[in-house]
């Protein structure tokens, strides 16, 4: 046949065929597409959540660790209220210091112990030496005073909201025969890696969030009307 004599011919499906093997490596076409389907910058890990948790060694469980719905919630109530009121403490004194919020001066000052300390009214008044001291033993009193207030509203908060949380996590859990299915649920609450983790969080911090913002809003308002009738200089300290 006349084309059989034609080396370049013969050639062709060889050449083909020498070029086509690196793309049908399964091994790289894996590594290829993981990398394209991450599209993550150098040094970056993927996000972590509970929609890329592995539950095929660790489920999704409400007591047992790693993956702890009631522990998550449990530790972010002291964390969330921490942040809010720091940010309430600046944000609020900022806008009284512009003229953008006024005082509340019709509230009466409480007359118990703890309630006159938790208020920032202590009988006896901060001294100018005192003040004048060690500027970072006066930071870390002031700061410490209020992490203390904050950690006092993180355990009424902790009973208000924690609690009932963890009662509709029970209710929303897997029923009997999906509960047999992951390993380690015979014992405790299981979910799926979608939706509830991502609900509960998403309004347990709204609740929170929505209890304790505008109380320290309050707080500060009427804190400072004391203080604008006493002519203080100084409030929020001890």
């Amino acid at each position: 046949m006349p084309w059989a004599a034609n080396p370049s011919l013969m050639s062709t499906p060889t050449a083909a065929t020498t070029t086509s093997q690196p793309a049908s490596n399964p091994e790289a076409g894996l590594s290829q597409s993981a990398t394209s389907s991450q599209g993550l910058p150098e040094g970056f890990r993927p996000p972590r959540m509970y929609a890329t948790a592995d539950t095929s060694k660790s489920p999704i469980r409400l007591w047992r660790f790693p993956y702890t719905l009631a522990g998550d919630g449990g530790l972010s109530i002291p964390i969330q209220c921490t942040i809010t009121w720091w940010l309430e403490v600046w944000l609020v004194n900022r806008h009284l210091r512009r003229g953008r919020l006024q005082a509340i001066g019709f509230m009466p000052e409480p007359k118990t112990r703890f309630f006159r300390w938790f208020m920032f009214l202590n009988d006896r008044p901060v001294r100018n030496h005192e003040r004048r001291g060690s500027r970072m033993m006066h930071w870390l009193l002031f700061a410490s005073s209020h992490f203390a207030r904050a950690l006092i509203v993180s355990a009424v908060a902790f009973t208000v909201v924690w609690a009932p949380s963890v009662g509709v996590l029970m209710l929303v859990s897997l029923n009997g025969g999906e509960r047999k299915l992951p390993p380690g649920c015979e014992h405790d609450w299981c979910y799926k890696k979608k939706w509830a983790p991502q609900i509960f969080k998403s309004v347990k911090g709204s609740v929170l969030g929505i209890l304790t913002t505008p109380l320290f809003v309050i707080f500060w308002l009427v804190r400072c009307g004391w203080a604008l009738k006493k002519n203080e200089a100084h409030y929020g300290e001890r």
